[in-house]
């Protein structure tokens, strides 16, 4: 973390380090601030699809379906590179629009969330 820290300070403009560093937040069970990580990754680089996808599961993980809606499908629209994690963003995405009112129900973790491991 410390490394990511550094990074960060050197170029607080790369939206990379903000993405990773997010990451390592999930790994350490604080998905608050991987959230915050993830969405200042986006305002970074809104071009990077990666970035959106990963900001999509942070707000279905929070519960908040419809911006997970929006994330995944700017996720989509501007292409992802691997494409199981592809699949994992179109699975999600079916799953929470087939039937929103579902969710409010049974809520769960998102496919690609797991103890902050990457599942693609």
């Amino acid at each position: 973390m410390m490394d990511l820290n550094k990074a960060i300070e050197l170029d607080p403009g790369s939206g990379i380090a903000y993405d990773v560093r997010g990451f390592v937040h999930l790994q350490e069970q604080r998905p608050e601030e991987a959230f915050k990580d993830f969405n200042l990754a986006v305002s970074l680089d809104n071009r990077k699809a990666e970035f959106y996808a990963h900001r999509g599961l942070m707000y279905e993980y929070f519960s908040r379906w419809e911006e997970a809606a929006v994330d995944y499908r700017r996720s989509l629209s501007l292409g992802l590179e691997d494409s199981v994690f592809e699949q994992v963003i179109k699975d999600n995405l079916r799953r929470i629009t087939d039937d929103p009112s579902h969710h409010k129900r049974h809520h769960k973790k998102p496919a690609g969330v797991s103890g902050g491991r990457k599942m693609w």
